[in-house]
């Protein structure tokens, strides 16, 4: 009967053990599980980051093209600013020298 009981005690304490084995090596399961999911989560994380740097950089390349683009329109209206004064210029000087004939005409 001492036997039993002993061995009932003995399997008693490797239940326990078992358990507290068990229970261990949920807890360094579920440590790990934390570990993997704040990689994901700094990863994530990371990732917003770029995304928002390469939308700046996205914006600020458009916003180049706009200022280029506004440029442009300026450098073009210029130039048809001064092609009209010219246009304008060789207007009076056709209407010069028209009036010049005009007058060699009258003289003779």
């Amino acid at each position: 009967d001492g036997m039993k009981q002993e061995s009932e005690e003995h399997e008693e304490e490797d239940g326990m053990k078992q358990k507290a084995e068990d229970h261990e090596e949920e807890v360094k399961q579920k440590v790990e599980e934390d570990k993997l999911e704040d990689e994901i989560n700094q990863k994530v994380e990371e990732d917003k980051v770029e995304d928002e740097i390469n939308q700046k950089v996205e914006e600020g390349e458009l916003e180049d093209e706009v200022k280029q683009k506004v440029e442009e329109n300026e450098e073009e209206d210029e130039i048809n600013q001064k092609v009209e004064e010219d246009e304008e210029e060789d207007e009076i000087n056709q209407k010069v020298e028209e009036d010049e004939l005009e007058d060699e005409i009258n003289q003779k």
